[in-house]
C-alpha cells in the first residue's frame, strides 16, 4: 500500500506534468501520482470509487493547477486535440473557492506564477521537499513536451516563453471562438489583464 497519493486536477496543456515532476520526489517511494487531466472537481466523489482511494492511500493530497487562459488557449490549439472539452471554468472556480468539491488537504498552484516567480515556487515546495531548482529545465515527455517546442527545449527548459504563448492569438483569432462567455468572465474576475490580453479577449466572438 502506497502512504499518500497525490491527486491532480488540471485542464489538458496546462503545464500540469511539469508540475508534478517537479513534486514527485517528495516521499518517492511511498508516493502514488494519479492525473486527472480532463476531469472535473465535481466528479471527485466517484473518481474515489473509481480508484478506490480511500482504500489504498494513508493519506491524500489534491493538487489544482490553473493556468492563464489565453496561454492556455494557445497551448491547447497548437497541440491541435481534437474533440476540445473545455475545463478550465471548473477548474479556476475550485481554485478560487467558488466550488468546494475536495475538502481539505488541496495544494493550489498557478502554472504561470510558478514559473515566473522564485518566491512563490520556494512556498509550493516547501510542502514536498527534495525539490531541485535544476528540475525547472526538465522538459516533460508526457504529451510529446511542449506543444510549441516539443523536446527541443530539454534541459533548458527555462528557456521556452512559456508566458508569453497568448501572442500567437493574434495571428490566429480562431483560437478565441471554442472559449465561451463564462471563460472570459472568469478570466477577468480572478486574474491581471494587461491592455495586450484585452485586446485579444475582443475576439471572442460569443
Amino acid at each position: 500500500m502506497y502512504k499518500y497519493s497525490l491527486v491532480c486536477f488540471a485542464p489538458s496543456r496546462s503545464g500540469h506534468n511539469f508540475i508534478l515532476r517537479n513534486l514527485k520526489r517528495w516521499h518517492l517511494r511511498n508516493l502514488n501520482i494519479i492525473d486527472l487531466e480532463g476531469r472535473f472537481p465535481y466528479e471527485w466523489k466517484q473518481i474515489k470509487i473509481e480508484k478506490e482511494i480511500n482504500t489504498n492511500f494513508d493519506k491524500v493530497i489534491k493538487i489544482v493547477v490553473i493556468r492563464d487562459l489565453l496561454n492556455w488557449a494557445a497551448s491547447y490549439h497548437n497541440f491541435k486535440i481534437a474533440g476540445i472539452k473545455n475545463n478550465w471554468n471548473e477548474i479556476v472556480k475550485e481554485f478560487f473557492g467558488e466550488t468546494n468539491f475536495l475538502g481539505e488537504n488541496v495544494v493550489k498552484i498557478n502554472y504561470d506564477t510558478f514559473i515566473a516567480d522564485n518566491s512563490y515556487r520556494q512556498k509550493i515546495i516547501e510542502k514536498f521537499p527534495k525539490y531541485k531548482q535544476s528540475d525547472m529545465d526538465y522538459v516533460c515527455t508526457q504529451g510529446n513536451g511542449s506543444s510549441f517546442d516539443g523536446m527541443n527545449f530539454q534541459e533548458r527548459g527555462r528557456d521556452m516563453d512559456v508566458l508569453n504563448r497568448y501572442k500567437k492569438i493574434k495571428d490566429h483569432p480562431e483560437i478565441m471562438t471554442f472559449l465561451d462567455a463564462k471563460s472570459v468572465e472568469l478570466y477577468r474576475k480572478y486574474f491581471e489583464i494587461s491592455e495586450e490580453k484585452e485586446e485579444i479577449l475582443k475576439l471572442n466572438k460569443k
